[in-house]
């Protein structure tokens, strides 16, 4: 159980606070990465505690699930993300936190993970295939809530709201992104069958 002080807006004007213990949750992470707001005040704890580039990632393999998804995404700042097209972006993820051998900004994902992304990023990018990224999300994810927040969000207080989620064992946005990359690739899927079916070639018969 990690201890967490958090307060609502009254508590706040009142200079008081509340202490509650509750289990971080993954899931809960990564709801809040989702969210520009709590995104920051997650990273303006990380970034005092030497974390800060977990919670950057994270809201920004987030920002291009969204964008993927065809959903609307506030998150590209937060992760240090300029403007710019799909493939832009995820090149400057890739570049920022993943290829270099090290780094204040590179994140540590496995060996594993590392070695697969650097050898397919060139397919990864050409297809903005962002669910390749779902693997290195999901072992940020685990250090910045066991050896991140698990270990310093007791010396801060944060809003109620991001209390709330953190303690959350489901992702309602997440689900979502999935649920609508998983329709494109099924249409993308049938859209391919029919355009071979279309182009190919009548069968020929003969009379007997």
């Amino acid at each position: 159980m990690t201890t967490v002080h958090y307060q609502n807006k009254m508590q706040k004007k009142l200079g008081m606070k509340s202490t509650v213990n509750i289990a971080l949750q993954k899931s809960g992470l990564i709801e809040a990465c989702y969210d520009a707001e709590l995104g920051a005040e997650l990273l303006a704890i990380g970034k005092k505690h030497f974390f800060g580039e977990n919670i950057a990632f994270t809201c920004g393999v987030n920002h291009l699930l969204l964008k993927k998804a065809g959903m609307a995404s506030k998150l590209a700042k937060l992760a240090g993300l300029d403007d710019g097209n799909m493939p832009a972006q995820m090149e400057q993820l890739f570049a920022t936190y993943v290829q270099p051998t090290w780094g204040d900004n590179v994140v540590n994902v496995s060996h594993n993970t590392k070695t697969y992304l650097k050898g397919t990023w060139t397919t990864i990018k050409a297809r903005q295939a962002v669910r390749e990224l779902l693997t290195a999300r999901a072992e940020i994810v685990q250090i910045a809530t066991s050896s991140g927040l698990n270990e310093h969000i007791d010396s801060h207080v944060v809003s109620k709201r991001l209390y709330k989620t953190l303690k959350s064992n489901e992702s309602p946005t997440d689900k979502e992104v999935i649920k609508r990359l998983d329709a494109q690739a099924l249409e993308l899927l049938q859209q391919l069958d029919n355009s071979t079916t279309r182009t190919r070639a009548p069968a020929v018969t003969t009379a007997n």
